[in-house]
């Protein structure tokens, strides 16, 4: 952990701070305090010490016992690749620094809480990209992630328990458009040289579909008799939901019906399709799902198919 050490020196009690960290080693508790240090110096000492650990640790393993936890993480992305899991991507990148930190060759019996959470605090003190310290959003993802590799071990009795994980509070950020902005955005896609542009970014605030749904929505899905957007399973968590369509929806999407594809938008190949996805991806609609959403009409109109 962390620590701040604060003391008065001197004739005059000069008010002086150091900061540094303590942990355990071997069962033997080291304590390194600089006051040279800032909070980040310390924070960083505090990482390379642990990974220098965790490397000369693993080069002692030679015969570890029961399931190690490279294997298991090979099992848990298989499995969740066999299920089809859309995020697997994310899962494999996120398994790199949780193998890099505890070691291929580790025990699962050797994942403690204690080591969970110098995991953690090793990971904040990890620049990122851009040169600053990694987003609690981030060390959180990869740590449900380690959390979800234990448990399947746990479920299939090659761990006897699984570690307390506590959870770094996120600061969320939310971003709505005002009803002027909308206004404006409709304004402007009016005026582009794109036939869809503005039917894509119409549909996207009445309906709160994230970017992928609205992009892969084809006819089949519009229920024009009965008001709404069937999604079926396509959705993110992969459950049926049913979308209300309004009068501006309607007004947007009625007059595209008449195109024999059977995709309501043109092919991804196609350079308006690359700016309507840029468009919609431009202000979040997924955050509109999950508060009221401004609408011009928000009472569905029901109208009669054409077929």
């Amino acid at each position: 952990m962390i620590t701040k050490r604060i003391w008065k020196s001197g004739p005059r009690r000069i008010k002086r701070v150091a900061w540094g960290f303590t942990a355990q080693r071997n069962g033997k508790q080291v304590r390194r305090v600089r006051e040279e240090w800032t909070k980040e110096d310390a924070e960083r000492a505090f990482s390379e010490w642990t990974i220098e650990g965790v490397t000369s640790a693993t080069d002692m393993v030679a015969a570890p016992a029961g399931m190690t936890f490279g294997a298991m993480v090979e099992k848990f992305l298989a499995k969740k690749k066999s299920e089809g899991k859309r995020s697997i991507q994310d899962d494999e990148e996120r398994s790199v620094p949780l193998l890099a930190f505890f070691g291929k060759a580790t025990p699962l019996a050797a994942i403690r809480t204690r080591r969970v959470a110098e995991y953690r605090m090793a990971r904040r003190a990890t620049p990122s990209r851009l040169g600053r310290p990694l987003a609690p959003a981030t060390v959180n993802r990869e740590v449900a992630l380690l959390r979800s590799i234990l448990r399947m071990a746990l479920a299939r009795d090659e761990l006897e328990r699984v570690p307390v994980f506590e959870m770094t509070k996120e600061q969320g950020k939310q971003r709505y458009l005002a009803l002027d902005e909308i206004t404006r955005l409709l304004a402007a896609c009016a005026e582009s040289r794109s036939r869809l542009l503005l039917a894509i970014v119409t549909v996207a605030p009445h309906t709160g579909l994230r970017k992928g749904e609205l992009l892969r929505l084809i006819w089949e899905r519009v229920d024009f008799a009965r008001s709404v957007i069937a999604l079926g399973r396509q959705t993110k968590s992969g459950k049926g939901r049913d979308v209300p369509i309004n009068q501006a929806v309607y007004g947007a999407l009625a007059p595209l019906r008449a195109r024999r594809s059977t995709s309501t938008w043109p092919p991804t190949t196609s350079p308006a399709r690359q700016r309507c996805s840029r468009a919609s991806g431009r202000k979040s609609t997924h955050s509109q799902r999950t508060e009221p959403k401004p609408r011009l009409s928000s009472r569905p109109v029901y109208r009669k198919s054409a077929g």
